[in-house]
C-alpha cells in the first residue's frame, strides 16, 4: 500500500506481526510516505493498537505540544495528537501511523522529538490472514505454510520439492523424518 514496513517479531501461533514503518525506525521528523495502510485482504489490526496522527511545522496551535526537531530534519517541529480528534491546524504536512496502545498512553508524557521516535519505533501488532485449511494440510504434510504474492494465494514450502503445492509428498515427509533415507543426486546433477 505504498509503505514499507520492517519486521519485528513473528507469532505463528497467533499469526500475528508485531511490524513498524521503515521510515520511522531511524527518525520521526523526515518521514518518507503517506499514512500507514495495510492491505485489508492480508492483514487486519488487532486490539491494542491505535491511529496517531503527527503534525509537521503548524502555523495555528493543536491540543498536542510541538517538538522541535533537529537542524538536519526534514521539518522543524513535530506533534502527536490522537487520529480521531477533529483538530485541523495549518501544517505543512500530517502522517497517520499506527501504534501499540501501551505507546499511545505513554505519548502524553513524552518531552521531545527523541522520546517520540523511541514510542514510534516499537512498532504495533497485525492478525495475518491465511488459508487455515491448507496451512493444516501443509504442516501435517511435513511442510511450511506461506504465501505466493504472484498467485496470491496459500501454497505449501516442502523439502526437496522444487514447486509449491497444498501438501508435501509422502517422500517429501519421509526425507524430513528420515534424512539418511532420502537417496543420492542421479550422476551429473548438481
Amino acid at each position: 500500500m505504498g509503505v514499507k514496513y520492517r519486521l519485528l517479531k513473528i507469532n505463528q501461533g497467533d499469526q500475528t506481526l508485531k511490524i513498524v514503518r521503515d521510515d520511522y525506525c531511524d527518525k520521526v521528523c523526515s518521514p518518507k510516505f503517506g499514512d500507514t495502510k495495510l492491505n485489508s485482504k492480508l492483514f487486519d489490526y488487532v486490539v491494542g493498537s491505535s491511529d496517531v496522527t503527527l503534525l509537521y511545522d503548524c502555523t495555528s496551535s493543536s491540543k498536542a505540544e510541538d517538538f522541535s526537531c533537529p537542524d538536519d530534519e526534514a521539518y522543524e517541529d513535530v506533534a502527536a495528537i490522537p487520529a480521531d480528534v477533529p483538530e485541523s491546524p495549518m501544517c505543512k504536512s500530517k502522517v497517520v501511523v499506527r501504534i501499540s496502545d501501551a505507546a499511545f498512553f505513554r505519548i502524553l508524557g513524552i518531552q521531545n522529538a527523541t522520546a517520540l521516535e523511541v514510542v514510534v519505533r516499537e512498532g504495533f501488532e497485525v492478525k495475518y490472514k491465511v488459508d487455515s485449511e491448507k496451512c493444516g494440510e501443509c504442516v501435517s504434510s511435513k511442510g511450511v505454510c506461506g504465501y505466493d504474492w504472484n498467485l496470491n494465494e496459500t501454497v505449501c514450502h516442502c523439502a526437496n520439492q522444487a514447486s509449491e503445492s497444498r501438501t508435501c509428498s509422502a517422500a517429501t515427509a519421509e526425507a524430513i523424518d528420515n534424512p539418511a533415507a532420502v537417496p543420492p543426486p542421479a550422476k551429473g546433477m548438481n
